[in-house]
């Protein structure tokens, strides 16, 4: 598995947005399903769960779903 060490330093330094960190991972076109596969990357790699917890996502989320489900 690839890790994303020097990009969850940058979103939790304030120098990138967890947008971008989807972005990096999974491009322009990410979905929930993407978007909560990419909170546990930034977890298991360091990240501040409160970080992708409290940004304003374009995305929506399922009825249901929260960005902190387990799978």
């Amino acid at each position: 598995m690839k890790h994303y060490y020097k990009e969850v330093k940058k979103v939790m330094r304030g120098e990138k947005t967890p947008e971008d960190f989807v972005i990096a991972i999974y491009g322009e076109d990410y979905n929930w399903a993407k978007l909560i596969a990419a909170r546990r990357i930034f977890i298991e790699d360091g990240g501040d769960p409160s970080v992708f917890d409290k940004y304003e996502w374009k995305v929506e989320l399922p009825e249901g779903i929260r960005i902190d489900t387990e799978f």
